[in-house]
């Protein structure tokens, strides 16, 4: 992990790169809450397009937006199978504002800012569900580059970090700009590894020697490896619903191993975003988010140096059960594993690194429709509730131990210390396809 001093330099470096004074600001909406189920079921698989409307609709303007102040100055192509890959626009800017280099001249909230790691990719879209990578500075906001997928894929549908912070993984499909609700869903996804310089500035984008998942496979989610050796993929049957899988992919040779979940269930959450899988920092323990289909919504944890096949030999972390859906708050959760009252309110399950806490954020079933959820934090131990922080709609990155989080907020995306949230300047949407 770097440390305060050299995330300061890459920020001083970053903010060489931000976009000058007077480019039009980004626009970030909330998240849609009346939509939100956590059961699995047969009806779950609606086009993505029609499903992710509301984030589309914001991501579209910022896209517009993001692509009006940008021009391409000397970008670097990557190969792809022999193939040109599409360009990285990154344009040079001189900044109106520098970050200091010292820590002392900091203010508190850029020191809490440099405390976690410095760059992060998110996916944003400007056309439906048709999405790119932006590569951001955590300090300033600098937007450092934008990724588009190579021919012949045309958007981008999840991403992943190592602990590295410079190495991300990356799901691209081809798009068919149908508006008519034809999109990406039940297309081939193929996965590539994305390299970032010491600056945070693109330093290559590869193909993986992995075999594209068929259309027939709705991917789910994928985790990086802490190392960046393995990927992780939630594969899931499109339909029936039935014997999802979780793979994990050694990146130098495209060896795989799978185990599965027999019968019926889905790995991730009812709309195909955010994160249902994560890694601890062992490189071995893997956090996986699956729902039967009965009600139940789970995060176990994998030991994925046992040979498998089947998932259900895994760990139950936390469970929410009950079978009781109370309109579009999700599940009731009863059972001693749980906090009672409460459901799960974000796309994300997350292990710390330290694979001792699971971290997601949960709402009250009591509480107004309008009531913000909170980022809760599970013992992997007892199932039970640990701490409870500020409110938030969805953890998207955690240090070792949980004691600080990023996460989505009604305004944006912030560092959590607590019942504090430090807010991200310059964050482009409230998507939780962000990674750190």
């Amino acid at each position: 992990m770097n440390t305060v001093e050299e995330r300061l330099r890459a920020a001083t470096h970053a903010a060489a790169d931000t976009v000058p004074p007077g480019s039009a600001p980004s626009l970030r909406l909330p998240l849609p809450r009346g939509q939100r189920s956590v059961l699995a079921g047969p009806w779950r698989r609606v086009a993505r397009i029609r499903l992710m409307a509301p984030l589309a609709a914001a991501a579209a303007v910022v896209g517009l937006v993001a692509a009006a102040g940008i021009l391409a100055d000397g970008t670097p192509h990557s190969t792809i199978a022999g193939t040109p890959a599409s360009p990285v626009t990154q344009k040079h800017h001189s900044s109106g504002t520098a970050v200091p280099s010292t820590t002392p001249s900091l203010g508190p909230a850029a020191q809490i800012l440099a405390s976690v790691p410095p760059y992060y990719v998110v996916l944003t879209g400007f056309s439906g569900e048709k999405q790119q990578a932006e590569i951001r500075s955590t300090v300033t906001g600098a937007l450092l580059g934008t990724v588009t997928p190579p021919q012949p894929y045309g958007t981008f549908t999840w991403v992943s970090a190592a602990a590295d912070d410079h190495t991300f993984a990356l799901a691209a499909q081809p798009w068919h700009n149908g508006g008519d609700g034809i999109d990406a869903s039940n297309e081939p996804t193929k996965f590539f590894l994305l390299r970032l310089d010491a600056a945070g500035h693109l330093a290559g984008l590869t193909a993986l020697p992995i075999p594209a998942e068929p259309a027939s496979v709705w991917v789910d989610g994928i985790a990086l490896s802490p190392d960046a050796s393995r990927l992780a993929v939630a594969a899931d049957q499109y339909s029936p619903e039935v014997n999802p899988k979780v793979e994990v992919f050694t990146l130098a040779t495209g060896s795989m191993t799978e185990w599965e979940w027999p019968g019926t269930g889905v790995i991730g959450n009812n709309k195909p975003v955010g994160s249902p899988l994560s890694w601890a920092a062992d490189g071995r323990t893997l956090a996986f988010q699956i729902g039967p289909a009965n009600g139940t919504i789970e995060v176990r944890l994998l030991d994925t140096a046992t040979p498998g096949p089947s998932l259900k030999s895994s760990m139950i972390a936390v469970e929410w059960t009950g079978g009781t859906v109370v309109g579009p708050r999700g599940v009731v959760i009863t059972g001693s594993r749980t906090k009672p009252g409460d459901s799960l309110f974000g796309y994300n399950t997350l292990v710390t690194p330290d694979g001792t806490t699971i971290v997601c954020a949960t709402v009250m079933n009591s509480a107004s429709p309008s009531s913000p959820g909170v980022a809760t934090e599970f013992s992997v131990s007892t199932g039970t509730v640990t701490t409870v922080n500020a409110p938030a709609q969805d953890v998207l990155w955690s240090s070792m131990n949980g004691t600080t989080l990023i996460v989505l907020t009604s305004k944006g995306a912030g560092v959590m210390n607590g019942n504090k949230v430090t807010p991200i300047p310059g964050f482009p949407t409230q998507s939780p396809d962000t990674a750190w």
